[in-house]
């Protein structure tokens, strides 16, 4: 697959979900790591 596509299926995840479209994968691997933080994960 490549980038433009990926984003492209993203975005529309994104719209299909209700999600905010400023959302991207970068924010998600930080939200990600800020959830297996808070649950007791190794840092």
């Amino acid at each position: 697959m490549t980038p433009s596509t990926f984003a492209w299926r993203f975005k529309l995840i994104l719209k299909k979900n209700g999600l905010p479209e400023k959302l991207n994968v970068h924010s998600l691997k930080h939200s990600n790591a800020s959830l297996l933080i808070a649950n007791g994960a190794d840092r």
